[in-house]
C-alpha cells in the first residue's frame, strides 16, 4: 500500500477546504461566459427571425391591399400601363389614375393620383397613402410589374428587391 502521511497542523487543512483555488475560479468564469454567450445567441436569432417575419407579413399585407384597390379600380375596364417601374397608369375613358411608389428614409409608401383634366396637373386623392411599407430602402427595392396574359388578362405583381419577395394579383378586365 501507499505510504502514509501524517499532518502535523491539522488548522491548515482546514482553512484550504474553506476556499476556492485560482483554477475553479477560472474555470466557473469561463464556464459561465460560455453559457451567458450561448444565451445571448439565442436570443439574438430569435429577435432577427422575429423581425424577419414581421416585415415579411408587412409586406404581403400591405401589397395585398394596394392590389385589390389597384384590381378593384381595373374591374371596371380600361387600359393599364406601366410608366416605370414605380409606376402604373389606369386609363378610363373618364379618367386617368396612377399608382406610384415613392421610397423614403423609413419607408416606401404607395400614392394614388388623379389627373385633373381642366388644370392639367396629377393630384393625391385620397391626400394620404395608400400603404406604407415599414422598411427603409433606398433606390428602387420596390418595383410594379404588369404582364398581358390574354386580351382580357393580366398579373400585376409588386416587388421587393431587397428581401426578393413578389406578391401577385392576376386580373381579369371586363
Amino acid at each position: 500500500m501507499g505510504a502514509r502521511y501524517r499532518i502535523k497542523n491539522p488548522s491548515l487543512v482546514k482553512q484550504a477546504e474553506n476556499g476556492f483555488t485560482l483554477i475553479e475560479l477560472l474555470m466557473v468564469i469561463s464556464l459561465s461566459g460560455i453559457l451567458f454567450g450561448i444565451i445571448f445567441q439565442l436570443f439574438h436569432v430569435t429577435e432577427i427571425s422575429f423581425n424577419r417575419g414581421w416585415r415579411n407579413s408587412d409586406f404581403y399585407q400591405n401589397s395585398q391591399k394596394a392590389l385589390e384597390i389597384i384590381s378593384s379600380e381595373m374591374k371596371e375596364g380600361g387600359v393599364i400601363t406601366l410608366v416605370d417601374s414605380r409606376t402604373i397608369e389606369i386609363e378610363k375613358s373618364n379618367r386617368k389614375v396612377r399608382y406610384r411608389l415613392i421610397p423614403g428614409s423609413e419607408s416606401t409608401q404607395i400614392d394614388r393620383l388623379v389627373y385633373d383634366r381642366s388644370s392639367g396637373k396629377w393630384n393625391n386623392v385620397p391626400k394620404h397613402p395608400v400603404v406604407y411599407f415599414q422598411e427603409k430602402s433606398t433606390g428602387s427595392g420596390f418595383q410594379f410589374g404588369i404582364v398581358r396574359i390574354t386580351a382580357r388578362y393580366f398579373k400585376i405583381s409588386i416587388q421587393n428587391q431587397f428581401n426578393r419577395q413578389t406578391l401577385n394579383c392576376f386580373l381579369r378586365v371586363s
